[in-house]
């Protein structure tokens, strides 16, 4: 896992990622503790790529007397604060679930405290700050309702023509409860339409596995429409954290009986093939994963551009080039393999109405259309903006 060329700071924080229990693992990881320089400084990495509880646990079991006492207690205690947040969001998400389908609703949780529990086999080692639940675009209205009986309100109080707006170009709804700061992003969507088609929704609803959380059996989603979704996810925001990529190595470890066929048949219909490649890629190069990725070998095609894509994000995250942005609309293109699809990323960037745009403009539902128009406008605006510079006194 180490690398000459990347800093010890992030090598530890790859290291810890990779949760490699064996006794070379071990090994690895105190001899890297011994070689960072910067605690403030991997502290800081841990806690932007999302991996506090995941480095808190692997430094206490490997290399306890090797990090310095008083990281040692930041990190538990950061560890701490974390397993209390999840546990209130387990409880706001049993709440959810349960007023949902009293309001005749079929809600779907995903992320969150379900996949902690499937792919982490706890709540406390997964780091996540929000709910996420989907739900089928008829059921939107009893849901919200259901969430606004609880205390939930709308982060965004838009009327009932922005919300149409909203629904016909977004994908989701954040709403939040002010007594406990619990946020849920209410889903009628996957992921927005530049990556999921609509005639792929319902894929997402079939086979569905039961997972408990607070003693309460939920619904989520199957094994290899999970493993499909956490590529696309990552993908969609270029891998620009470790988290995520821990998500996909955690999940390739929880189901080493997948259906790969199934996953590389879902992922070609909607055109997502090359993003769950460059994940393979990802967790071999990053996360010393080979033997996890084993199994994807059936139906995996060869793709060179995804091996330089896979290339290109491994460089960055472990550079950590403050300079590029993590989610590259160039990156995202060539993260397509249908010249469709790219069509679709590029009219979603330009042209698709944003809340933004809605929350702006506040149009009627029956002018929905003019926001295309107005959107491309709005971002030339916004880019020209930027490009002037007041003139400097002299």
């Amino acid at each position: 896992m180490s690398d000459g060329h990347v800093r010890p700071e992030l090598s530890l924080l790859l290291q810890c990622a990779a949760d490699d229990d064996t006794v070379a693992g071990a090994e690895s990881t105190r001899r890297l503790a011994s070689e960072v320089d910067d605690w403030q400084k991997f502290i800081e990495l841990a806690s932007r790529h999302a991996l506090i509880p995941l480095v808190a646990q692997e430094l206490a079991l490997a290399a306890p007397d090797v990090v310095p006492p008083a990281i040692v207690a930041d990190l538990r205690a950061r560890s701490q604060q974390g397993v209390m947040r999840s546990l209130q969001l387990s409880g706001e998400l049993v709440a959810a679930v349960h007023s949902l389908g009293a309001f005749g609703a079929d809600p779907m949780p995903f992320k969150g405290p379900t996949l902690a529990v499937l792919v982490y086999g706890s709540l406390s080692l997964r780091q996540y700050e929000d709910l996420d639940i989907l739900v089928r675009r008829e059921e939107v209205d009893r849901a919200r309702k259901a969430l606004l009986s609880l205390g939930y309100s709308p982060v965004s109080a838009f009327n009932a023509s922005q919300r149409a707006s909203i629904r016909l170009s977004g994908h989701h709804e954040q709403l939040v409860n002010a007594a406990t700061g619990a946020t849920i992003e209410l889903h009628w969507s996957l992921n927005n339409r530049s990556l999921t088609h609509d005639s792929f929704e319902h894929h997402w609803w079939d086979n569905r596995q039961s997972v408990a959380i607070g003693g309460v059996d939920m619904r989520t989603l199957g094994v290899e429409q999970l493993l499909l979704y956490l590529c696309m996810h990552g993908g969609k925001h270029s891998w620009g954290r470790l988290s995520w990529l821990c998500d996909f190595q955690r999940a390739l470890r929880a189901y080493p009986n997948a259906y790969w066929s199934r996953v590389w048949a879902l992922a070609r219909e909607n055109g997502a093939a090359r993003m769950v490649e460059i994940g393979l890629l990802l967790v071999e190069s990053l996360l010393d994963g080979g033997a996890l990725t084993a199994a994807a070998a059936q139906g995996r095609r060869e793709d060179p551009e995804a091996k330089m894509i896979a290339e290109l994000i491994a460089r960055r995250l472990r550079e950590q080039a403050s300079g590029e942005p993590a989610v590259d609309f160039r990156v995202q293109l060539r993260s397509r393999e249908r010249q469709r699809d790219r069509l679709r990323y590029t009219w979603h960037i330009l042209a698709t109405p944003h809340p933004a745009d809605v929350a702006l403009l506040g149009l009627p539902r029956a002018l929905h259309g003019v926001y295309y128009v107005v959107r491309p406008v709005r971002l030339l605006l916004k880019h020209l903006s930027r490009r002037v510079r007041p003139a400097r006194a002299t």
